[in-house]
């Protein structure tokens, strides 16, 4: 099995765009079999780069030859909540080393909160703190 780091397939994680060049160049790699995408100690992973990502994947069928890799759970949420958007399955290694596959998250609605009174704006603050010395 194949490793790669995701900063050799983009340096800049944040965007549509830059996974749709990413899926790209991961494509000669996912030829020679199962490849395994690292996604540690990358400053910016955001979400709508997984789900392009992965949109992609799953246009060429090629989804179930990823195996994403990643110390923190966050990452491993962002890509379950993708994964039960997009109706799809996908492989995850934690810190364990264990491979398992990802239980995709439901989407679930937005819960509307609402405050007994008005937050003060920033000037508001500032001058409330002014007061205050």
């Amino acid at each position: 099995m194949k490793s790669i780091h995701i900063s050799e397939l983009s340096n800049i994680c944040a965007t549509r765009k830059r996974a749709q060049e990413a899926s790209s160049r991961l494509q000669p790699y996912l030829k020679s079999g199962v490849v395994e995408i690292d996604l540690d100690s990358v400053e910016i992973l955001s979400t709508s780069f997984l789900d392009e990502l992965i949109l992609q994947l799953m246009k060429a069928d090629s989804i179930e030859k990823v195996i994403f890799k990643c110390s923190t759970s966050i990452i491993e949420d962002k890509l379950a909540r993708i994964l039960g958007i997009r109706d799809a399955k996908a492989y995850y290694r934690f810190r364990n080393g264990r491979i398992h596959e990802i239980t995709p998250k439901p989407l679930e609605p937005l819960k509307a909160t609402f405050v007994a009174t008005k937050p003060a704006s920033g000037r508001q603050r500032s001058k409330a703190s002014a007061n205050i010395k």
